[in-house]
């Protein structure tokens, strides 16, 4: 997954605020992989729930490298002057000055079935809040003559609508078996709601509050990032071991996750996209210049209540650099990840266009700060280049499937090793995925962030839930489809 990609933003049309219901965003074709300024969700717009909880695969990709023949665009000529900095280099190994981990990790509350963690991450004020906003739109389109009547929406009923949204990925599952199972948990909509009222609730289902005034396109989805970021602080403690990346998003926007090594999503950060015409306008090196910056400040924003405690992050080289590796070190959090060859601030010995090397050879500078940069040979074309605070260039042997013996440097195997969080997160969303289609961008979004909560209920449940735990998650989703269905206990949400 090229993760750090840059979406395009759609046509002005397409872009235009969904003042009327019956305007839509254009859909794409799958979930896929775009804030006309890059900053953080603005929590100061009246839309902050901070304030409802306490405080406190066998197959490889392809690796994001170096390769001798590019068939893109040329890049200019870059000097060693120009791309590398005034930085010290050796070839004496030497480590980071990173504490060491000082997090007890692991669940804050108390929880066992498959209901209790689905109320962990669906609590009482998210569903008071989503219905008071639901209720208020659906005052406002019957005001304006834009449905003919509406009858307000209770907790249990925006329940029962939650669960029929997940069950249609459930029926979409590919296991035939449970078709012809007596309990296959496949409920019937028409016995919980008519298609009429789950079109109307759909129709008026909103994440922001009602206001007169325009406020910024992000804070129609602030609601939703800034609960999904407060309850999974407020539950749970995440291991030393992190990973960010942009997520396959169904929307132009551009989603970054912070995950564990479980795939367990911690944080999310949305930003808009940048206008086709003004991606066009710039070359290659200026696009890549763009994408990283952005990329840079995701990842600043995303640690940003997580550093000084001893944390291991590994990221891809859309997100990696000398500098960022740097503030990271001195923040007491380690990184690990692929590097662009020509970033700069990197070793002249690594930048060098002519790289006269072998298969296997491999070349490995240190700075004063126990980062190191290296550049490894693995086959002809192919240079993987990678930074680590933490890892060494040593080699290392592991047997593959194939009962063969591969040698590659130890940093480069810890790297393949925890570096898929976020793409597995995509692949386990992609399994039971449903999004109703001709949405605007906003509902997209917010329905979106709704199955990641499920899904993370269901991580965490698998992590620290009853044992033994139920094996699949078709059996999860229809054990807590079914208690959304029954209108759940009111008192205990």
């Amino acid at each position: 997954m090229d993760a750090a990609s840059v979406k395009a933003e759609p046509s002005n049309e397409e872009t235009q605020e969904v003042e009327n219901e019956d305007e839509i965003a254009p859909k794409p074709a799958e979930p896929h992989n775009g804030h006309d300024s890059w900053t953080e969700l603005d929590s100061s717009d009246g839309s902050d729930i901070s304030d409802f909880f306490d405080s406190e695969t066998d197959s490889e990709p392809e690796w994001d490298s170096e390769s001798e023949s590019d068939d893109e665009e040329p890049s200019p000529p870059v000097s060693s002057a120009s791309t590398a900095s005034s930085e010290v280099w050796s070839d004496d190994a030497r480590t980071a000055n990173v504490c060491m981990f000082q997090l007890q990790p692991g669940l804050k509350e108390i929880a066992q079935s498959p209901v209790d963690f689905l109320n962990l991450m669906f609590q009482k004020p998210l569903f008071e809040s989503l219905v008071k906003n639901i209720n208020q739109h659906g005052t406002k389109l019957l005001n304006e003559n834009r449905i003919r009547q509406w009858n307000d929406v209770t907790i249990k009923e925006f329940r029962i609508f939650l669960g029929l949204l997940l069950n249609v990925g459930t029926i979409n599952t590919n296991v035939a078996a449970d078709f012809w199972k007596q309990d296959r948990g496949i409920y019937l909509p028409k016995n919980y709601m008519t298609e009429k009222r789950f079109s109307i609730i759909l129709k008026c289902l909103n994440f922001a509050e009602e206001i007169s005034e325009k406020k910024n396109r992000m804070s129609k989805v602030s609601l939703i990032v800034n609960y999904f970021n407060n309850v999974m602080k407020n539950v749970v403690t995440p291991e030393k071991i992190l990973c960010i990346d942009e997520s396959m998003g169904p929307f132009y926007e551009n989603l970054y996750l912070l995950t564990d090594q479980h795939s367990l999503v911690h944080k999310l950060l949305i930003y808009k996209g940048i206008d086709q015409d003004e991606l066009e306008e710039m070359t290659k090196r200026e696009r890549d210049e763009l994408i990283h910056t952005r990329a840079n400040d995701a990842v600043k924003n995303l640690l940003e209540d997580k550093l000084d405690v001893g944390h291991s992050l590994f990221m891809d080289s859309d997100y990696n650099s000398l500098g960022l590796a740097k503030f990271l070190v001195a923040r007491n959090t380690h990184v690990t990840g692929t590097l662009k060859r020509k970033r700069e601030g990197n070793p002249p010995e690594i930048i060098e266009k002519e790289l006269n090397m072998n298969i296997d050879d491999k070349i490995t500078k240190y700075n004063p700060d126990g980062i190191s940069v290296m550049i490894w040979k693995e086959s002809v074309g192919h240079h993987v280049v990678i930074i680590s605070s933490e890892h060494g260039s040593e080699w290392r042997e592991h047997v593959n499937k194939y009962n063969k013996s591969v040698k590659k440097p130890a940093c480069v195997w810890e790297f393949k090793k925890y570096r898929d969080g976020v793409r597995t997160h995509d692949e386990m969303m992609a399994d039971y995925y449903y999004l109703p289609e001709k949405l605007a961008w906003h509902k997209r979004v917010g329905i979106h962030i709704l199955q990641m909560l499920f899904l993370n209920a269901y991580n965490l449940y698998k992590r620290y839930g009853e044992k033994p735990p139920l094996k699949r998650l078709l059996k999860f989703r229809q054990v807590v489809i079914g208690y959304l269905l029954s209108g759940g206990d009111s008192d205990s949400v």
